[in-house]
């Protein structure tokens, strides 16, 4: 095995970091499904009231890290 076979955790790159990162995938997919719901109902969805709950359910939501 090589050097670069193994890699320590500091060594890895940021998108490494970031694709192991379960967080980082969960706010991925809340985004897509914000702007995809917004393309389909942009007389219903984005709007401040779904913005507001959004951000109010994140910091009660216990997965995600506080702040």
């Amino acid at each position: 095995m090589t050097e670069t076979d193994v890699r320590e955790p500091a060594q890895r790159s940021l998108v490494q970091r970031l694709a192991a990162a379960s967080t980082f995938w969960i706010a991925l997919v809340l985004v897509v499904l914000c702007v995809l719901f917004s393309v389909l109902r942009p007389d219903a969805f984005p709007t401040l009231f779904t913005l507001q709950t959004l951000l109010i359910e994140r910091r009660c939501c216990s997965c995600w890290p506080s702040a």
